[in-house]
């Protein structure tokens, strides 16, 4: 029976009808059923009882499984829809609370990180983008800016560093750096043990290469530094209570340092502040020339200034000689210095680049103290070519209280580390490999020194021109021998020259310090020397375009002036300088020679070209490096040039100015120049050998004339139109009156007016205005225009309407014929030909107006 109940449908289509009103939304919940079916080809069974809900007792009442029913079908769906929306909405609430929260947060803390720059705030960066900054950095110099500008437009416009090519020594360098700070992880038995081998090597290799036997070193990234720690380690031995008892120890006899003149700028001051000592405690000893060479000290001042410091009660404390001075690369009398230093025990301490030549010839054993001194600072890095390696100063000392003392010692295993580069570099190269690199920079400095030797305008400083002398015996003969082998005497590894007048008369340059130099002529000369530097800083600047790889530098000796560096031992590994590169440069420096010699050698016959015409001023201006300047003047100003008013200085500018533009426009030596005064002038370039001085002075003088022709026509042609225009105004004025008084006042009152030209129409011919002829110069009325649609001129004139204006356009003499126009006639031909038309048979209609 429960079967077959079970099999039945739950609805019977009989069973439908008999069923009251009550049950119609059963039948319409199983139509709805049945359509959905339909729809979505699913089950009758699957769509009103679902496996997981309740099963559906066919006992149950019939309303409770409608009702049932109708919340399957609507409220649970709707509920689920409410319950997901409301879910939406509180997950929206609650990002927005965290939101606020987290912004909370944030501005707590940046309100406490406010202190912390930008690009240290948060979590770090990332690798790459810092990466990015570095490379920015090296090619740009900011890489802020390129970061705002952010093209790559602009990336490669700014461009213009370059990082120097390394070889397999460099980057065994670069490596040694990192290897260095690894190392330093290393546990302190293990590291201190490390270190002594490192340093006890470097110690060693160094004294033999540089023949500085027995000596120890310090390493400093600063030139200077170890000049400075020396000088505390003299003081120390002068003073032996210095270090307790400070200044009061050097109060009764206060210490001397003596520098050479020839050391670079800022080295005394230097001093003075690392020490703690007062100024009146360095002495500068004066250089002196020598058959040309410029920089060596003064021995005979030397031993003046330590004798009367010593009777002054002064103790002489420690004196620093050069062997190879920073600019000439002068070597000192290393021997006399030594004997003196020896004599009055004083400290002596050598630098220069020429000390790099110690490593490539053996010197005598009689020669060997000659040689070396108590210290020196060694430059390694620079003259090898190898970035990063650190300075050296050797010094020798047996006290190792006052080496700590002066702070030439460290206990810390970590910063001894520094010389692991350098102990790398040296086994790398060998020796073989640095005597190369250091015979390679001095045959460079050789090659351009010949070079510049057979130019006769071309004087140098850097080697001494030693006269031979007769050899008159043995005893000479193995004397010129020894003094070949000393390497201070073969090799100077700076060049350093200048352009002269000439370089053999030797005796024109100083001649300004000579005591027979009359003093009226100190100021020519003084002019003279400032126009030589200005050609020499043309010079420079003109090969530093032209080789940039040989590195020329722009230096300015104390009495010579300005001239031209070339240090080979500071560049020519960094900038990969090879021999080809030298002899090109020699090229191109004779042919810039030429060009000054050929402008020097014409400047007086420029000067006398100048001063034969009336309308060139010649200006006096030393800095200029060219043929010379000059000043055109105007006829109205040739003879009032020295007290000018404001029209004829705007005159005088007006004409140089256009004068300069015309010139340039042939030829770009030309240039403007400005005078104290504001006044303009004309600047003459650098000339070759093929210029005509003349003939440029008349080319410059014929565009002048034309040039004050067309200014004076212009002045002249702007006068006569004001003029004219003041005429016109005073026309059309009367005009205008006696247009009121012809018309009435009636006529002026807009109703009036207006009802009057209706009722009484005015004349239709009136005069529209004024016509200016600026080639005859005269003023007419525009009727005939207006009236004839074209220009007509008149035969003759009447005084009382036309005038005519006074015009002085061109000078006295100048006659210029004004060609007629074909389409000019005057007003006898227009009314004989229109009377002709009128009243000639073939002529049909009027003449065409245009």
């Amino acid at each position: 029976m429960a079967e077959a109940s079970s099999a039945r449908p739950l609805v019977e289509p009989k069973q439908v009808e008999e069923k009251s009103m009550d049950d119609e939304p059963v039948l319409e919940m199983n139509r709805y059923v049945e359509e959905e079916k339909s729809k979505k080809k699913v089950s009758f069974t699957e769509t009103i009882m679902p496996f997981d809900k309740p099963e559906f007792k066919p006992g149950a009442n019939e309303m409770g499984a409608s009702e049932e029913m109708f919340q399957q079908m609507f409220m649970d769906p709707m509920m689920k829809d409410l319950n997901r929306h409301v879910q939406a909405n509180t997950d929206i609430l609650d990002k927005i609370s965290k939101d606020m929260e987290d912004q909370r947060k944030q501005r707590l803390k940046d309100r406490q990180t406010s202190h912390i720059p930008e690009a240290l705030k948060g979590g770090g960066q990332e690798m790459k983008e810092i990466m990015n900054k570095v490379e920015d950095l090296i090619l740009f110099g900011n890489a802020e800016e390129v970061q705002e500008e952010g093209t790559v437009a602009v990336k490669a416009e700014k461009s213009s560093a370059k990082l120097q090519e390394l070889d397999s020594h460099a980057r065994a360098a670069l490596t040694a750096h990192s290897l260095s700070a690894y190392v330093s992880t290393l546990d302190e038995a293990h590291l201190k043990t490390f270190t002594t081998k490192i340093v006890s090597d470097c110690e060693l290799w160094l004294s033999r290469l540089f023949r500085f036997g027995d000596s120890s070193v310090v390493y400093h990234e600063e030139e200077m530094d170890g000049l400075v720690k020396i000088c505390r380690l003299a003081m120390y031995q002068k003073y032996p209570k210095y270090p307790t008892e400070g200044f009061e120890a050097l109060y009764s006899r206060p210490p001397v340092i003596y520098v050479s003149a020839s050391a670079k700028p800022g080295v005394t001051n230097y001093l003075c502040l690392q020490l703690g000592l007062p100024l009146s405690c360095i002495c500068t000893v004066p250089v002196v020339t020598r058959n040309g060479a410029v920089g060596r000290m003064n021995i005979d001042v030397l031993e003046n200034l330590i004798r009367d410091d010593i009777a002054a009660a002064k103790t002489p404390v420690m004196l620093v000689c050069f062997a190879g001075t920073p600019l000439t690369g002068q070597v000192d009398n290393l021997d006399e210095l030594q004997d003196i230093c020896k004599r009055k025990s004083i400290w002596l301490h050598v630098e220069g680049n020429t000390l790099a030549t110690l490593t490539m010839f053996s010197v005598p054993t009689s020669l060997q103290n000659a040689k070396c001194g108590d210290s020196m600072t060694l430059a390694i890095g620079r003259w090898l070519g190898i970035p990063g390696l650190p300075y050296c100063t050797l010094y020798k000392t047996n006290d190792p209280a006052l080496v700590i003392a002066a702070g030439l010692n460290t206990f810390n295993s970590q910063l001894k580390l520094n010389c692991l580069p350098l102990w790398i570099c040296l086994q790398s190269f060998g020796h073989d490999g640095i005597v190369d690199r250091v015979k390679s920079s001095c045959d460079l400095a050789e090659a351009l020194y010949k070079g510049i030797n057979e130019m006769p305008t071309i004087k140098q400083y850097s080697i001494e021109k030693k006269e031979e002398e007769d050899v008159k015996g043995i005893k000479d003969l193995i004397f010129k021998a020894i003094s070949a082998l000393v390497v201070f005497e073969i090799v100077t590894p700076n060049i350093v020259f200048q352009y002269a007048e000439d370089g053999e008369q030797t005796g024109i340059q100083i001649a300004p310090y000579s005591t027979n130099v009359e003093e009226e002529e100190e100021p020519e000369e003084d002019q003279n020397a400032v126009y030589y530097d200005a050609l020499n800083m043309w010079l420079g600047e003109t090969m530093q375009m032209e080789c940039p790889k040989l590195n020329f530098q722009i230096v300015k000796l104390e009495k010579e002036g300005i001239c031209l560096r070339f240090a080979p031992l500071e560049c020519a590994q960094v900038k990969g300088i090879k021999p080809e590169d030298v002899e090109e440069s020699i090229v191109k420096l004779k042919d810039q020679i030429n060009i000054l010699d050929a402008t020097v050698g014409q400047r007086d016959k420029f000067r006398a070209c100048v001063d034969q015409q009336k309308n060139l001023k010649l200006i006096e201006m030393p800095k200029w490096a060219g043929l010379g300047v000059v000043q055109y003047l105007p006829e109205s100003c040739v003879n009032h040039s020295d007290h000018l008013s404001h029209k004829p200085r705007h005159e005088i500018n007006t004409v140089n100015i256009e004068l300069v533009k015309k010139l340039k426009a042939t030829d770009t030596a030309f240039s403007l120049g400005r005078l104290e005064n504001e006044l303009a002038c004309v600047k003459f370039g650098l000339i070759t050998d093929d210029t005509d001085v003349e003939e440029l002075i008349d080319h410059v003088m014929k565009c002048g004339k034309e040039i004050e022709e067309s200014s004076r026509y212009f002045e002249a042609l702007a006068d006569l139109i004001k003029q004219g225009i003041t005429i016109a105004n005073e026309d059309l004025k009367k005009e205008s009156e006696e247009k009121l008084q012809q018309e009435g006042v009636l006529r002026q009152v807009p109703l009036v007016g207006s009802l009057l030209n209706w009722w009484s129409p005015p004349p239709k011919d009136q005069i529209k205005g004024r016509t200016f002829n600026l080639k005859s110069g005269t003023m007419a009325s525009t009727e005939t225009t207006y009236k004839y649609h074209m220009q007509v001129q008149e035969e003759t004139h009447s005084k009382e309407k036309d005038k005519k204006v006074k015009t002085n356009l061109f000078p006295k003499g100048d006659s210029q014929t004004e060609p007629t126009s074909p389409s000019t006639k005057t007003a006898q031909e227009i009314r004989s030909e229109l009377q002709h038309e009128s009243t000639s048979p073939t002529s049909k209609t009027p003449p065409e107006k245009r």
